[in-house]
């Protein structure tokens, strides 16, 4: 783009848009927040003129009918044939055989019939390499088109490209997805997620030993089991038998007690000793007179006859208290048979609900037992998938390094040609290693200790060219190599002329073109530091951030919102 006045932003002229156009006519998708959304564009038709498989082709697709493709070229000798409407003439091909054309056309893949699902391997995939975008960090990582980009989407396309083998990367990659799953599942096993409390195997076995003593008791039980009918009946009346003998026996007692007392008030009952009065007065010289004596054993024969009447009071009460002790302990005799005879029956079976309560109980353990079973099993489990997993692991790696040796040439070719460029553009150039660890296959620049904001960018654009060369030389690419800009933040002037002169030079003996869409005052700035002028490789239509001198020639609103950058329209 032209230079613009102090303030105003290159951005809005529609540079990274020209991007997104080629994505756009090379079958790709549209970022929602890209300017090709906005709803003034949404009646735009866009076409490109490009070789393809040896032939001049123009091709056309249109935003609002995004999944016709509109050729005119000869067509004749394409693997994937477009269709010719009968009565108009137009040539079309559907959005999904396009892909697949040009997978075929430019890198030489399988029809995408024939490319199996989860493989990963896609011709918009391999094209992006070669159409780096700034929308999605695409410039930040040489392994990454984008920063989301998963690392074995980027291996396997990678290893494509390089003329490796693709199959080693996505067989790790299978052993890492199962590693994955299986310490996921585990985790929600220990966290009882699933419904199991997962153990030790040892604590397992313990609690598996344990719990089958418990079913085979219980189940030893049922199987003896009898069902008494009327048994909360017959439960009652031992109660109450129970409860009446216990009665007698508190009677009983009593009454013994009270035969005791009886006993203990005969043994110390008297009549109350009056003195020898007749001894008194002869021993005083006294004689009484026989009036006197008579009165005195009148008395002394009262008093032994209360004392009589007294105890056959408490023999009579003591007779009656050893009788009804008698007549108890009968009672309770019979009390005592008749609730042994009961208890007898009870202890032969049981009511229908203790039945049921014991069988609910077996139920429950047997589950319990069939789920430490399980548990086992699914450690054991574990453990071959462990087995598993690490044999794979091992032979996935083993392949993959296996293939690096195979194709040593391949990788050494890679190497020289990337050192060979990154001479070009410094005095201490980096390097790049293909490898294969644990993690796959690693693509690693090892970079010269150089102070510069921008020397990571020039190793992706050095990884590009490098990339477009291995591809070119097995005519396996598009033709040609795009950048924006943004390929060079951070880059001075002498190092970005430097690589612009590098990728032309390149490019032009490979037989393809290297764009880039720049700012102009970024171009000065190569040319005035380094010495090399680019005015001839500059084309038409030069762009400026006028109202009217963008891309799309004029102003408006991307659908980021109001507030942000806007674009133009032609």
């Amino acid at each position: 783009t032209i230079a613009a006045s102090l303030g105003d932003k290159r951005n809005a002229a529609g540079k990274s848009s020209l991007l997104d156009i080629v994505h756009f006519l090379f079958g790709g998708a549209i970022d929602a927040h890209a300017p090709l959304n906005a709803k003034e564009l949404s009646e735009d038709l866009f076409s490109i003129r490009f070789e393809l498989l040896g032939k001049e082709t123009t091709i056309s697709r249109a935003l609002h009918d995004r999944d016709k493709i509109q050729i005119t070229g000869d067509f004749l000798g394409w693997p994937v044939l477009p269709q010719i409407d009968g009565a108009t003439g137009e040539v079309t091909m559907g959005l999904a055989a396009w892909r697949d054309l040009l997978g075929r056309a430019f890198f030489g893949l399988p029809p995408e019939s024939q490319i199996p699902s989860g493989s990963y391997l896609s011709f918009r995939t391999c094209f992006s390499y070669f159409v780096r975008r700034q929308r999605g960090d695409g410039y930040t990582n040489e392994r990454r088109h984008f920063a989301k980009q998963s690392s074995v989407d980027s291996q396997v396309n990678l290893a494509f490209l390089f003329g490796l083998d693709t199959e080693p990367p996505l067989t790790l990659h299978k052993v890492k997805e199962g590693e994955a799953a299986k310490r996921e599942l585990r985790k929600a096993l220990r966290q009882g997620m699933l419904g199991l409390a997962l153990d030790t195997p040892g604590k397992l076995k313990t609690r598996q030993r344990r719990v089958k003593r418990q079913v085979d008791q219980l189940e030893a039980e049922l199987a003896e089991f009898r069902v008494i009918d009327a048994y909360e009946e017959l439960e009652r009346q031992a109660d109450e038998a129970q409860r009446m003998i216990d009665d007698l026996s508190n009677a009983n007692v009593a009454d013994r007690g009270l035969v005791a007392d009886i006993d203990a008030a005969l043994a110390s009952e008297a009549p109350p000793g009056l003195p020898d009065l007749d001894r008194l007065y002869k021993e005083a010289n006294v004689v009484l007179p026989e009036i006197a004596l008579a009165r005195y054993k009148d008395v002394q024969k009262f008093h032994e006859a209360i004392v009589a009447n007294r105890q056959t009071h408490l023999n009579a009460e003591k007779a009656d208290a050893l009788n009804r002790i008698a007549s108890r302990e009968v009672q309770r005799q019979k009390l005592s048979e008749n609730r042994n005879r009961i208890l007898g029956i009870l202890n032969t079976g049981g009511a229908l609900h203790q039945y049921r309560k014991l069988d609910a109980e077996l139920s429950k353990k047997r589950a319990e037992l069939e789920a430490l079973v399980q548990q086992i099993e699914l450690l054991d489990k574990f453990d071959s998938l462990n087995a598993d997993l690490r044999v794979q692991r091992a032979q996935a790696e083993r392949s993959l390094k296996a293939d690096l040796r195979e194709r040593a040439s391949i990788v050494s070719e890679a190497a020289a040609i990337f050192e060979e460029i990154s001479r070009s553009l410094y005095d201490t150039p980096a390097t790049l290693e293909v490898s294969a660890d644990h993690n796959g296959l690693n693509f690693d620049i090892h970079s010269p200790d150089i102070s510069s904001e921008g020397v990571n960018r020039v190793q992706v654009f050095t990884f590009d060219l490098t990339l477009a060369s291995l591809c070119a030389r097995r005519n396996r690419w598009p033709g040609f190599l795009m950048h924006d800009s943004h390929i060079f933040d951070g880059v001075d002037g002498r190092q970005m002329a430097r690589a612009l002169k590098v990728a032309d030079e390149r490019l032009l003996t490979l037989g393809g073109q290297y764009i880039i869409t720049i700012n102009s005052d970024d171009l000065e700035k190569a040319e005035r530091e380094g010495g090399i002028k680019f005015g001839e490789y500059v084309i038409e239509p030069q762009l400026d951030d006028s109202e009217t001198g963008g891309l799309f020639g004029f102003r408006f609103a991307s659908p980021r919102g109001r507030n942000e950058d806007s674009e133009n329209r032609s």
